[in-house]
């Protein structure tokens, strides 16, 4: 009851301005939790130890979910919940869905209302497909039913991306058409087909074999999950690592790791380099007199600057406190001048709060790989990096606010 009042009040706090937003987002969860209530009241799973074990498995499946690179998420819930409407009725699905739903959205510290919606939706979908998957004079035969079985799917999926796009363009002032369009027409050309088939592969398998037939087809689909997620965990951790949590750009250890990747394919193929350094002028004065917290909107409003000036090749990195590092491969010294002339000037054009009065700029060192360098064998990217430092020593010693080439 607690989380309901939640809910309320979190619709209380949207702008309310017609009667399709109140019917869907008080609506649904109305609805839902009077479903809930029913199919929980209706059953008790745990006299069923075959549906404890599906729970415990949608469990450990909302866990392993995968989000793809296009923003899709994967996992097995889906599956395992439509296994579960087909063989044992929608008051089992709801208890199979809702714990693991719950876990997932309390673990990720989720906002109650988002958590009711989600859970009630589902209840609503679940509701409706199951007046599909059976008529209440005969439940349907998986070997024979299978035109049922398809528009069972169809609805099921329909309804639920339905009722989750309605309430994200209704908050967000969307089309729902288009949005509709983009995200539903989409996953059915990709994951949805394999969510559902993998369903009704579980359901056959149970009837066929019982919950060892289950077993046979969920544990190597929970196992590529797990590899899935495993190699997600450890490709964000590398770019954290990799990363400046201050300004999102590339930190020092991904400068070092360009390096040993990037180098030897330019000196192979007798490629372009030039390397750019910058440094914020008086950035100390500016963290003396304003405070560091302003002086890290600088750092971050630079870094901006940056990404903006830059082509796609180009590469950012943070070099330490106020310096920055810029490499742009296939660029002459003629085209990185006029970079760093660019960066320069927005750098100079650049206006952030509380910071009006005052024009930031940089100074800037340039240095080009040649083949001086390559043939005297230095320790060629500490040599890129010293020369570029020392020209924009130079410019410091010049009067600032202007670029000076390593010649």
């Amino acid at each position: 009851m607690g989380a309901y009042k939640l809910t309320l009040k979190k619709l209380d706090e949207l702008n309310w301005k017609n009667l399709e937003k109140k019917l869907i987002c008080l609506g649904v969860p109305t609805i839902g939790l009077a479903l809930i209530l029913k199919y929980l009241l209706a059953v008790n799973p745990f006299a069923n130890l075959h549906i404890v074990f599906f729970m415990i498995m949608n469990i450990f499946a909302d866990y392993l979910a995968v989000v793809l690179p296009n923003g899709i998420t994967v996992s097995l819930n889906f599956p395992i919940m439509f296994c579960v409407l087909i063989l044992f009725g929608p008051e089992a699905a709801v208890w199979v869905y809702i714990p693991g739903c719950l876990i997932t959205h309390l673990t990720k510290k989720k906002q109650p209302y988002k958590t009711i919606f989600n859970i009630t939706q589902i209840a609503i979908s679940i509701f409706v497909t199951s007046l599909l998957l059976t008529d209440y004079l005969r439940p349907i035969n998986l070997t024979n039913d299978w035109l049922r079985l398809l528009i069972a799917v169809l609805v099921f999926d329909l309804l639920n991306s339905s009722l989750v796009i309605k309430i994200i363009t209704l908050i967000n002032n969307l089309n729902f058409f288009s949005s509709f369009k983009e995200t539903w027409v989409h996953e059915m050309a990709t994951v949805r087909p394999i969510y559902y088939a993998a369903g009704v592969i579980m359901a056959i398998s149970y009837e066929a074999q019982g919950l060892l037939g289950t077993m046979l087809v969920v544990a190597p689909l929970l196992g590529v999950f797990f590899q899935l997620k495993s190699q997600k965990e450890l490709k964000n951790q590398a770019t954290k690592a990799n990363t400046d949590a201050l300004t999102g750009l590339a930190n020092r250890y991904a400068l070092d790791s360009w390096w040993q990747q990037e180098l030897p394919g330019i000196i192979n193929q007798s490629k372009n380099l030039a390397v750019i350094m910058l440094d914020i002028d008086d950035f100390k004065q500016v963290n003396d007199v304003y405070g560091h917290n302003i002086g890290d909107e600088v750092l971050k409003g630079v870094a901006t600057v940056l990404r903006e000036c830059v082509r796609s090749t180009d590469c950012i990195f943070r070099f330490g406190g106020e310096e920055f590092v810029v490499l742009l491969p296939e660029s002459s010294v003629q085209g990185a001048e006029q970079v760093a002339d660019r960066i320069r000037q927005c750098i100079n054009d650049l206006q952030l709060p509380h910071l009006e009065k005052i024009t930031l700029s940089v100074s800037a060192g340039l240095s080009y790989l040649n083949q001086r360098i390559i043939s005297e064998e230095h320790d060629i990217p500490d040599e890129l990096i010293r020369r570029a430092d020392k020209a924009m020593y130079m410019a410091k010693q010049n009067g600032k606010n202007q670029l000076q080439v390593y010649t």
